[in-house]
């Protein structure tokens, strides 16, 4: 039996279409970054990575793996995010909770935040070179570290390698909690979301990291406005009812639009190539769900008094 694989066109009347293809022009805009083929600027940071001893080329050229990677795990999540919020703004009807993401979008959030950290922290347009190798040996303790804690730890001709690295750059191998790091300012520090969020996001990114966290944790605080309790009379059955909260859906792309942007342009700005299309991109999300954000309220409204008629 042959299957339709032709998807219905995205109803302009869903508040979840504003999300979807604000999110896909994200997504799309990211990748566009990534696979920028044009002549990078000679003078740019990149550029620095071999101009020093072989253990700071080593250094380095790791870092820059790991926030190449970090930078396709955003692209990952961005497509994820925009998929999430597909079904609702396909739907030709009024579409029901299971084609609605919910919760969901702010764990993908969560991992958008710390990969844009990550490729943040490192490609600072405004650290010097001998501050970006201390990142970058920062950067693989860390990784060292997080290995350490699970069920696998790495060999200790590993550990041995990457002292022998860092030491040789000059740089002092420091003992850092239940892993490693370097000595700075006479402190053991080795890389933390919550600092490079801090640097990416100075204002508010601890607070998104704290509540986007709350919700992909699943910790009962971060749920408590979400719904409410409702009983069966018939049955005394017990469940939990959502909301929608489309209006915060709104609220999360937009701030997202604005962490993936600043990241973004670091990223373009570390490999001397534009990042034009990454901030138009921004301006048109934003400046196109603030124009959305009042139907989607009313849109909320309309839904909340349908689904509070249920039994």
């Amino acid at each position: 039996m042959p299957v339709n694989t032709e998807k219905p066109e995205i109803n302009p009347l869903s508040s979840a279409a504003p999300l979807h293809l604000a999110c896909a022009h994200l997504r799309d805009a990211w990748t566009a970054l990534r696979v920028n083929g044009t002549p990078h600027n000679r003078s740019a940071p990149y550029s620095l990575g071999s101009a020093g001893s072989e253990s700071q080329e080593f250094i380095w050229k790791a870092a820059e793996f790991a926030i190449v990677f970090a930078a396709d795990s955003v692209l990952d999540h961005l497509r994820a995010l925009a998929l999430s919020y597909e079904a609702a703004a396909r739907s030709q009807t009024t579409w029901s909770a299971n084609e609605w993401p919910g919760v969901t979008s702010y764990t993908s959030a969560r991992a958008i935040l710390e990969g844009c950290a990550l490729v943040g922290w490192f490609t600072n347009p405004d650290i010097d070179a001998e501050e970006r190798l201390r990142r970058g040996a920062r950067i693989r303790l860390w990784s060292l570290s997080e290995e350490q804690a699970g069920p696998n730890p790495p060999p200790k001709e590993a550990l041995k390698f990457w002292r022998e690295k860092i030491e040789d750059c000059g740089m002092r191998f420091r003992k850092y909690g239940r892993g490693w790091g370097i000595e700075v300012d006479g402190e053991p520090r080795n890389y933390s979301h919550q600092a490079a969020i801090k640097e990416l996001v100075p204002t508010i990114g601890r607070k998104f990291y704290h509540e986007w966290s709350g919700l992909a944790h699943h910790v009962s605080w971060a749920f408590a406005d979400w719904g409410r309790m409702r009983v069966n009379e018939e049955t005394s059955a017990l469940r939990f009812v959502f909301k929608t909260h489309a209006d915060r859906h709104v609220i999360l792309v937009s701030n997202l639009a604005g962490i993936v942007t600043t990241a973004g342009n670091s990223f373009a700005r570390y490999f001397g190539r534009s990042s034009d299309a990454l901030l138009a991109a921004y301006e048109q999300v934003f400046a196109y769900l603030e124009a959305e954000f009042p139907h989607i309220e009313a849109a909320q409204r309309r839904m909340d008094v349908e689904r509070d008629g249920e039994h």
